[in-house]
């Protein structure tokens, strides 16, 4: 597994919360997948909202998405992947249930496996 954020290192000089050089290379994601793809790929930039994550999976073909500053603002970023549900004339997004990994063998809780 592979994560990348697909920018150059920014300058020194730069300032402000989040300062960076341009938008994330994605074609850059793109390319490196497209030469591995046997092998999974995580790809980080431009991710605010979900359309972004769309759109990143879209363009370099990863295996996944993940985001740094967007999920900041949003932590419900990743959410619309389940879909809407209308309930009443209300507008629901339903929030699964997720349970604790299991692992085999012996050593600490969670049972056998």
């Amino acid at each position: 597994l592979i994560a990348i954020h697909a920018r150059y290192r920014a300058s020194w000089e730069r300032t402000g919360p989040g300062a960076r050089d341009g938008p994330a290379l994605l074609d850059q994601v793109s390319l490196i997948k497209q030469s591995m793809p046997d092998f999974p790929i995580i790809s980080n930039g431009n991710v605010i909202t979900y359309d972004d994550v769309v759109e990143n999976k879209k363009t370099t073909g990863a295996n996944g998405i993940m985001s740094a500053e967007g999920i900041l603002n949003n932590p419900a970023l990743y959410l619309p992947r389940l879909g809407d549900v209308e309930k009443d004339g209300e507008r629901e997004v339903p929030i699964p249930i997720f349970s604790p990994l299991r692992t085999g063998g012996g050593g600490g809780g969670g049972g056998g496996g």
